[in-house]
């Protein structure tokens, strides 16, 4: 019993965390209010049961990607993986400002008057991502160029995690993906604040906590 009331209260304090990332920041489609905060991407119960989608999504709309990147780099992921269809539901360019509150269960809402267009992170209007850095890429061990890259075992402790996809967790991490670089729940940490960064830009600390330059 004790050990159910230490989870539960864990559960709670991360969820008062994550929500007071978000409140306030461009992932928070209800500002100016101070209302349902997570349920434009979460839902408690009732959520998308599209194989694409974990966390309790609750969001509808599924992306079309083309391509992730033109095949020159190292062993990429032979499709993308939730992370990245998570992102892309909202950043693929075909989301407006309305769209947001168009929801799997518990909608439709209507979006604060704040609210702006998602950007586009995909190369113009063929959702791919060839211009963008590499996502769902494997780093698993041996697999990257010691003299140009840093040990992927250290990065998590850099506050840069890697996902274990095939259970669709953080677990056994050794790929890439977008929250890797990105926390879409806290924007204010580093600079620049807006881009929901998980490391410094300052001297490129994200760029240089994996890539020796």
């Amino acid at each position: 019993m004790k050990k159910l009331i230490i989870v539960l209260v864990c559960l709670g304090m991360t969820i008062v965390l994550l929500y007071a990332g978000v409140a306030g920041s461009k992932h928070d489609f209800n500002r100016p209010n101070t209302g349902r905060v997570c349920i434009f991407c979460h839902a408690p119960h009732n959520a998308n049961p599209n194989q694409l989608f974990y966390y309790l999504w609750n969001r509808v709309y599924v992306p079309t990607i083309t391509a992730l990147y033109d095949g020159t780099y190292t062993d990429p992921m032979t499709s993308a993986s939730w992370v990245t269809y998570a992102c892309l539901s909202c950043h693929d360019g075909t989301q407006t400002a309305a769209d947001m509150g168009t929801l799997y269960s518990y909608g439709p809402k209507t979006v604060g008057l704040n609210v702006l267009d998602p950007p586009d992170i995909t190369s113009g209007t063929n959702d791919s991502l060839t211009s963008s850095h590499p996502v769902d890429m494997d780093v698993a061990p041996n697999i990257l160029p010691s003299t140009d890259f840093t040990a992927p075992s250290t990065w998590p402790a850099n506050n840069l995690p890697l996902f274990d996809l095939s259970n669709q967790q953080t677990g056994a991490d050794s790929v890439v993906t977008c929250a890797t670089c990105h926390d879409p729940h806290n924007q204010n940490v580093f600079t620049p604040a807006y881009k929901f960064l998980r490391a410094d830009t300052t001297n490129s600390t994200i760029c240089t906590t994996c890539h020796i330059k």
